[in-house]
């Protein structure tokens, strides 16, 4: 029996003991990704905002990010669970560019990428060329994430 306790109380020490670092998701305020077609007359966009607690679509018509709002009903957990994964592929690189666009979005009728995040009340944004051999190196797999995600949320 007393083996049984010190096993318990052992097995509960190292389970509290236990320390987490953050995860990007639980330190940003918001962070709002789509894309954007402005070659078209309408329906011209597909935007998402994340929270740590809520991912809601957006409502609007236009291709611009900032002409949307999010006040509808959360998406499902298996889509908050997307996005989060999206945020967490977002590269440290992108932080640090003197960039804020990258390749040519929308030139080609190809459309555009839409990033902004807001971490520590620092709102930074970006817009993304669609076609990958635009961009750099560094943003190719993001750019492939990016868009496995939005096809995986319209379904």
């Amino acid at each position: 029996m007393k083996v049984k306790i010190l096993f318990l109380f052992l097995a509960g020490a190292s389970f509290f003991s236990c320390k987490t670092t953050p995860t990007p998701s639980d330190s940003v305020d918001y962070f709002v990704f789509g894309s954007g077609y402005c070659h078209c007359i309408n329906n011209c966009g597909t935007f998402y905002k994340y929270t740590p607690t809520a991912l809601v679509k957006g409502e609007g018509q236009t291709c611009q990010r900032t002409d949307y709002t999010y006040s509808g009903a959360a998406l499902p957990a298996t889509d908050l669970a997307q996005a989060e994964a999206l945020l967490k592929a977002l590269p440290d690189e992108l932080y640090t560019a003197a960039d804020t666009t990258f390749g040519c979005p929308d030139c080609a009728d190809q459309g555009t990428f839409h990033i902004e995040i807001k971490k520590g009340g620092v709102v930074k944004a970006w817009r993304l060329d669609t076609n990958e051999g635009a961009l750099p190196e560094f943003l190719a797999p993001f750019q492939q994430k990016i868009r496995a995600t939005l096809e995986a949320l319209k379904e």
